[in-house]
């Protein structure tokens, strides 16, 4: 989800983050980047839509963040912060089992029955460095931004939140309410046409 949700007020979100270039790869590797570039489109009505068949090195060659990798993160961290958060980088997850137990309030075995740590399939290794430097500038801000991030980092969320100040949201609401409206519209023609 690219913006927080706004009708679950007692919501605590754990928001894990990892190495953006290792981000994309994993979604090129998967052959994802055409879901989440269409996914965007609900955020971000001009986002290109990424092919299905381009590659990785094609996608860093255009030295930009077309996935909104970042937008996403700023968005959680610190745009709409409308619910208690934690931030964690995926690399320090196992090193935090404890503060995620304490910050969701779970029972003891939470630590013990946690899924054991698998190894990523997506590496820097399996790329070509030309492709990681490009990625790197690409992710350059966004990569600095998450170093300077405390790990792990529990952030309140706001008492005097307005989201609808934003313009975004106020797209993905008219979005939301048109799409309603056109299946009120599609219902009303399908029982329309049972009474015939």
């Amino acid at each position: 989800m690219f913006l927080p949700p706004l009708n679950c007020p007692d919501l605590k979100v754990i928001y894990i983050y990892g190495d953006p270039v290792v981000a994309t790869l994993s979604l090129f590797r998967r052959k994802y980047q055409t879901t989440q570039s269409l996914l965007l489109r609900k955020y971000i009505p001009d986002n290109p839509v990424l092919d299905i068949d381009m590659t990785i090195e094609e996608y860093a060659q255009k030295k930009r963040d077309i996935l909104h990798l970042q937008d996403h993160f700023t968005n959680w961290f610190s745009r709409f912060q409308a619910h208690q958060s934690l931030f964690l980088s995926y690399e320090t997850l196992f090193e935090n089992l404890e503060v995620i137990q304490n910050f969701l309030q779970v029972p003891n075995d939470f630590i013990s029955d946690f899924p054991p740590l698998r190894e990523r399939k997506s590496k820097l290794e399996d790329t070509t460095t030309k492709t990681v430097h490009l990625l790197c500038q690409s992710y350059e801000a966004f990569i600095e931004q998450q170093k300077a991030i405390p790990k792990p980092l529990i952030l309140e969320k706001q008492t005097h939140y307005f989201p609808f100040r934003y313009k975004i949201y106020r797209r993905t609401l008219f979005h939301y309410l048109i799409s309603k409206i056109e299946l009120a519209r599609k219902f009303k023609q399908y029982l329309h046409r049972r009474k015939k």
